[in-house]
């Protein structure tokens, strides 16, 4: 059943409809946040069918997401409420007071209550506290049946004293009582609810709400998501300010115990940054017209078909991924590295289920040269130990051209407990969700790719670099010592910009693969 909000405003139903295939594509996060939020019994017994999208008129930057199940096994239909904006992507807590604050945060003029009152009105009663006390908006008397209690001639003659007011109403179920809304505005304030009473002596037997308001009645939902700290617009331009002093601190930055030209370094990393984009580029192998890529694809499917566990990714090879028809819906990319000989890097992208994956594993095809001990295929699980006993493999002994490449690689596939230490080296290398022009242009003149320090002491057993990176929502600027081994150590770091709208990346069990493994058997 897909449950549609029909008595929303015509200018709030400038929606999408996302099945789950389609939303697993354009919004693999939401798919995410919304499975990670709710309990495994809760999902057993209910169908996942889609999602709708409102775009709200007054906000350009605000969406409210409706994620609809359809019950199985005698259960209610149920529904989750989700705010996605430029800051944020949370469950709906149904507080009047996240309600303003999202609001605020997304519009910096006044809603005009010609235009917007409708919607304003519709999205309040839908997510704000209100919707805790079974109140619901009815954009029109005639949509409201006749209580069996009210006079026919009564009715006629409210009906009568109210349709010169274009104001909607609301039902309010848990007092069994009819009002009539209107917006009161103050300069400088958001709206403010006015409340009519209709008739003294109304009463509305009207049905329940037919479905489970996931976030109502439920206590698991998820409170580091849905808690809001939004700063005023004041607080913002300040905090910018702060970045722009921090990055201009950071201009002619240079190690304390190094004496090399700041600008002769500079000029060095941008070179290797070009060749290195140049000489190691992602490679799409599926899909592809090369038939020589389409070989190695077949090599890589094969192997993982033969090594997964298939019931923590059931079906999810099936399909030969040569097929014809599977478009973009399935993506494999390669980069070989100048690091690991017989290796490459190859990320899997598989959007064919109502759950997205994606996979990072290191990958040699036959004839490499792979050593001793290491399996050809290396899942990259998000763990340092992983990379070290890879590098103690291959006898890793990295130099000042190998070392960006590798130190941005390590930082990608190493994660802390709010996701990667993502290098940035251009504005366009962040990853994104979304951002604010103001926040873009502070940061782009100064993103520069990782630099590597000529060493004063030459006794000294290690590389010294800096570069910028993100982790979780906050911008860093960093300095690395390299060893020959492979081993990193962060020697300092300093926070530039904070609460950025970064895409939160962890590796899961959902999202990578598991090879064949004793039973006993204990992830590190």
């Amino acid at each position: 059943m897909e449950i549609k909000f029909d008595n929303f405003p015509k200018e709030l139903h400038d929606s999408d409809w996302y099945s789950p295939q389609k939303l697993s594509y354009k919004r693999p996060f939401l798919v995410r946040l919304v499975e990670t939020s709710i309990p495994p019994a809760f999902r057993s017994t209910r169908k996942f069918v889609g999602a709708e999208r409102f775009s709200i008129p007054f906000a350009s930057d605000l969406s409210l997401w409706v994620f609809n199940w359809s019950a199985i096994e005698g259960a209610e239909d149920a529904i989750a409420f989700v705010w996605d904006t430029p800051r944020r992507t949370f469950l709906v807590d149904f507080r009047a007071e996240t309600f303003l604050n999202v609001i605020r945060e997304i519009y910096s003029e006044q809603v005009d209550n010609k235009k917007h009152s409708l919607a304003y009105l519709a999205l309040y009663f839908e997510t704000g506290a209100v919707r805790r006390k079974e109140q619901s908006l009815v954009l029109s008397l005639d949509e409201v049946p006749r209580p069996e209690n009210i006079e026919q001639e009564s009715w006629d003659d409210m009906l009568e004293r109210v349709s010169d007011n274009d104001e909607p109403v609301i039902l309010d179920r848990e007092r069994e009582a009819l009002y009539q809304v209107s917006l009161a505005y103050k300069k400088g304030f958001l709206p403010n609810i006015e409340y009519q009473l209709l008739m003294e002596d109304c009463i509305f037997p009207q049905p329940k709400t037919p479905s489970t308001v996931v976030g109502l009645d439920q206590p698991w939902c998820a409170s580091v998501l849905h808690l809001l700290d939004i700063p005023s617009s004041e607080r913002r331009a300040e905090n910018n300010k702060e970045s722009q002093r921090a990055l201009k601190r950071l201009i002619s930055w240079r190690p304390s115990d190094i004496e090399a030209d700041v600008e002769a370094v500079l000029h060095e990393s941008l070179k290797n940054f070009e060749r290195r984009c140049s000489e190691r580029p992602w490679v799409e192998i599926l899909p592809s017209e090369d038939d020589a890529l389409r070989g190695e694809a077949r090599e890589l499917f094969s192997y993982i078909n033969e090594r997964c566990l298939d019931y923590h990714i059931p079906d999810a090879w099936a399909q030969l991924p040569w097929t014809d028809g599977i478009g973009d819906e399935l993506r494999v990319l390669r980069k070989t590295l100048s690091f690991y000989n017989g290796h490459s890097h190859y990320e899997i992208i598989d959007r064919r289920g109502g759950y997205p994956r994606r996979t990072e594993m290191l990958f040699a095809v036959a004839d490499s040269e792979v050593p001793e001990g290491v399996d050809r295929l290396v899942p990259l699980n998000g763990k340092s130990a992983t990379l070290h006993k890879l590098n103690a493999a291959y006898k890793l002994n990295l130099n000042s051209t190998t070392a960006t490449e590798y130190l941005d690689f390590f930082c990608d596939m190493v994660h802390g407990d709010e996701g990667l230490f993502h290098i940035v080296e251009s504005i366009d290398d962040a990853k994104w969700r979304c951002h604010s022009k103001d926040q873009r242009d502070v940061l782009s003149d100064t993103i520069r790719p990782i630099r590597i320090w000529p060493a004063s002491d030459p006794g000294k057993d290690f590389m010294v670099a800096d570069a910028f990176l993100t982790y979780s929502d906050t911008f860093f600027h960093a300095c690395f010592h390299v060893y020959p081994d492979g081993s990193v150590a962060m020697d300092d770091d300093t926070p530039v910009m904070g609460r950025l709208g970064m895409v939160p990346e962890l590796f899961t069990t959902k999202t990578h693969f598991l090879l064949r493994l004793p039973r006993d058997f204990v992830l590190p």
